[in-house]
């Protein structure tokens, strides 16, 4: 096995590990959160983050995402950039903060708490795109298990003496500060900051799809959050915003840990089209084969997991987490198909493919939770425009591999219906029932793998 493929599988079993323990135990501290805190604070807190979020993107500027394409790559440069854009939006921040009565008035004092964040994260920025983009991913588990510790102890702490949504942007806080220190630690002797100032204006122009599509992208990620926090009561954000959480626990776990590796990978490959078409269909196989079973399990059994995990004040939330389910896997060709126009430079059928999407998700979302609430919001989730034109990109890009993955999917979504459905219509009874769509989810993974990756297991631990 070669150099790059060596460093990659050790990279994604790092990257695997961090991400199965932490996104564990984050989940478990998500749950005892929510049964201390009420679902109108969670609404407040995700209505807060998202601002940050937004200027956590206007302070990037596409630049993470384009520096670790390039082969030269001054790190200082991209530092000074950040750490002066992130002091300048905190003051905007400040000073705009009672503009966003827009959502509710108590958002007001969380977001403004929050703002420093902005500048911890665009210093952590730094040694994390480093050590994901040279593959060297186990460098950031201590960081990551101390973010999330930090996080869980204060959040918890704070929510059982009954502060409510400032427990959560005190942890938030605390944790993010952690995590840059560790990360800067854990780098200190191998990331040279080169810091030229020529090259600050091929970073800036070299970047400027990427930053306007990672607003874009901003957009299709959390215009829900707009749209639902601008119409519908913090409750009722608060509810839909915890049942997104849950659907995406199944692709933090599964697939971020891939995308951290995923994107060097088709970087590196990136002029060879036969060996980047081979590890896009891998993966999304993959990715795929292992969520969608978690997925029907979530639509045909959603009232049993929210009473078990989350207590009855959340039980208005079931029928959102059920609409919900299905989101996860209802457009599978973008979620490695955009690392792939990014690393092969597509940006500008990137950002058509970005800003199409966004506009259907926010536009339709409006106009369907205008009329009929947040299960409006919920329908917007399945108009995947993105899925439409970035199969067709990749039908361009890499078509023998795309047909061959075509196939192979269709097989995985039929087959786990069939035995989900199964499972919920002959097995009666109370606990019996969701018992049997428990044990269909690890039946069909040996099924898939049994299919599809039996070689591709063998060669990966034979690298490891």
């Amino acid at each position: 096995m070669d150099g790059l493929k060596r460093r990659a599988v050790i990279s994604l079993a790092s990257s695997y590990i961090s991400q199965f323990l932490t996104t564990a135990a984050e989940f478990v501290s998500k749950i005892v959160l929510a049964r201390l805190i009420v679902p109108a604070q969670w609404g407040v807190f995700a209505e807060a983050m998202l601002v940050i979020l937004a200027a956590d993107v206007f302070t990037d500027l596409g630049l993470s995402q384009h520096i670790a394409r390039e082969k030269k790559r001054p790190f200082g440069n991209v530092l000074l950039i950040r750490a002066a854009l992130s002091a300048l939006a905190i003051g905007v921040l400040e000073l705009l903060a009672p503009q966003l009565r827009f959502f509710t008035p108590a958002v007001i004092g969380p977001a403004r708490a929050l703002a420093p964040i902005v500048l911890i994260r665009a210093v952590g920025s730094v040694p994390t795109v480093f050590v994901d983009r040279e593959l060297m991913v186990h460098r950031s588990l201590a960081p990551q298990f101390t973010r999330l510790s930090v996080m869980a102890g204060i959040s918890i702490g704070l929510a059982w003496a009954g502060y409510g949504v400032w427990a959560l942007v005190a942890g938030t806080l605390c944790s993010e500060t952690a995590y840059t220190a560790l990360m800067w630690l854990s780098v200190r002797r191998l990331l040279a900051l080169d810091l030229t100032l020529k090259h600050t204006r091929a970073l800036l122009t070299g970047s400027r799809y990427l930053f306007f599509i990672a607003i874009v992208g901003l957009l299709s990620q959390q215009g829900d959050i707009l749209v639902t926090g601008t119409l519908l009561s913090p409750k009722i954000v608060g509810l839909y915003a915890m049942a997104v959480t849950l659907v995406q626990r199944v692709s933090k776990v599964v697939e971020t840990a891939v995308y951290r590796v995923i994107y060097p990978m088709f970087c590196e490959v990136a002029d060879d089209i036969e060996k980047l078409g081979r590890i896009y269909r891998f993966t999304t196989l993959a990715i795929t084969a292992i969520e969608t079973p978690i997925y029907f399990f979530l639509l045909f059994h959603s009232g049993f997991f929210v009473s078990a995990l989350l207590g009855p004040k959340w039980m208005p939330m079931a029928r959102i987490l059920q609409a919900l389910a299905m989101a996860g896997v209802s457009n599978p060709y973008a979620t490695f198909g955009m690392e792939v126009l990014r690393a092969t430079k597509q940006d500008r059928m990137l950002a058509v493919t970005f800003v199409s999407s966004t506009f259907v998700l926010v536009g339709g979302g409006l106009l369907l939770t205008l009329h009929f609430g947040v299960m409006g919001m919920v329908a917007a989730n399945y108009m995947a425009v993105s899925g439409i034109l970035c199969a067709i990109a990749l039908l361009r890009t890499i078509r023998q591999q795309f047909l061959d993955l075509t196939r192979k999917l269709v097989v995985v979504y039929l087959v786990s219906f069939v035995v989900s459905a199964g499972a919920f219509v002959l097995v009666r009874g109370g606990l019996a029932r969701p018992l049997a769509g428990m044990a269909a989810v690890p039946m069909l993974w040996a099924l898939f793998f049994r299919l599809y990756g039996i070689h591709l297991g063998k060669e990966t631990l034979k690298s490891l």
